[in-house]
């Protein structure tokens, strides 16, 4: 091993910590661990541009390492093999193309680990099966372009899996199978089009789901396994109409996000099932006119916000079930909007161009 000259801080506490951050690094067989107990190394703001077997092998005690910002583009199969202690790693901001199933092998304590901000295009199936302890995984900002039903195999402990900001546009029936303790699921700023009523199978204790930005058309009983599901976002989609299907199993949500999609038509009663539903952003749609049907249902709803809408008209006790609606967010066009458009005295005019109503109504006022 060359042992060359590179002063690091070492902090001694009930953790010992080693510190070669932004030290000009290119290589870790440069580097002779001062403290071979230390249990956080870190090498992070470094010139580092790959990991290989034994360049690791001195730090057995290490819990926390930290290579996040340096050039990496290869970590050899098994490099990680006598660092079973670890239990964070952050190898995000780096070069890598690709996840092995050799890898991670050896990591069977990891908890966390971060590879977002990577150049990482493809990962073998059971890419982490040898790391059946990790409770959060980010894979966002890659160059993913799928994940099949082996992909994630052996993540029965995940709770948080980040994969927005990808090319994903295929997901395999069952690709989230394993993680039955997932409770936040990030697949925004992809390329999906197309779900199934199969593709969260098993994913029964999700609490968060967000889908922001891909091309979404139709959910249709889509969400069906989520029973536990408490906020889901779908804003900037392709969805033009919303239907009741959309909602089947998920009435314990209580925040809905579904604004910058081309929405011109709700089906008749298409939220009854939300019944706790509490926030609801609608921001950004196509609708002209709230039909009386359109939000029954919505009887635990505290904020609505419409906000930047073409509405020319809401009828007769379309808000009739909003009982607790507390925060109303509605902004239009003046020259579109018919002049008896709310049976209520209450819409401030703030300028010749919009009207803007921010109410709060209370839980006995209803329009």
């Amino acid at each position: 091993m060359l042992l060359a000259m590179i002063s690091c801080a070492v902090h001694t506490s009930y953790t010992s910590i080693i510190d070669f951050a932004n030290t000009n690094i290119t290589s870790l067989d440069q580097v002779a661990i001062p403290d071979e107990s230390a249990t956080e190394v870190h090498f992070e703001d470094n010139l580092i541009k790959n990991i290989s077997v034994n360049d690791l092998g001195n730090l057995s005690q290490v819990t926390h390492l930290y290579l996040q910002r340096n050039l990496l583009n290869h970590i050899t199969d098994s490099s990680f093999q006598f660092n079973n202690e670890i239990l964070v790693l952050d190898l995000s901001e780096n070069q890598l193309v690709r996840v092995t199933n050799m890898t991670f092998y050896g990591l069977t304590q990891l908890l966390k680990l971060y590879l977002q901000r990577n150049f990482l295009n493809h990962m073998d199936d059971s890419s982490f099966l040898f790391n059946y302890n990790i409770q959060i995984l980010d894979l966002s900002v890659n160059q993913l372009v799928k994940a099949t039903n082996m992909t994630f195999l052996g993540l029965t402990e995940l709770l948080e899996l980040y994969l927005q900001e990808n090319y994903i546009s295929f997901l395999a029936e069952s690709a989230f199978s394993w993680m039955s303790k997932l409770t936040i699921l990030d697949l925004s700023t992809n390329q999906l089009s197309s779900l199934t009523n199969l593709t969260f199978s098993g994913l029964e204790q999700l609490e968060t789901l967000r889908l922001i930005a891909n091309d979404l058309a139709d959910l249709s009983a889509v969400f069906l396994p989520l029973k536990n599901l408490l906020s889901l976002n779908l804003e900037s989609n392709q969805l033009t109409e919303i239907k009741s299907e959309y909602f089947t199993g998920i009435e314990q949500l209580r925040t809905l996000g579904i604004g910058s999609n081309p929405i011109s038509q709700i089906q008749d009663f298409a939220f009854s099932q939300l019944n706790n539903l509490d926030y609801f952003h609608f921001w950004g749609n196509s609708m002209e006119v709230f039909e009386e049907n359109d939000l029954k249902g919505l009887f635990n709803l505290r904020i609505f916000y419409p906000g930047y809408s073409h509405l020319k008209r809401i009828e007769e006790g379309a808000f009739s079930d909003l009982v607790k609606l507390e925060l109303l967010y509605i902004r239009w066009a003046r020259e579109t909007i018919s002049k008896n458009v709310f049976n209520t005295s209450n819409v401030p005019v703030v300028s010749t161009t919009y009207s803007i109503m921010l109410l709060g109504l209370g839980s006995n006022n209803t329009f």
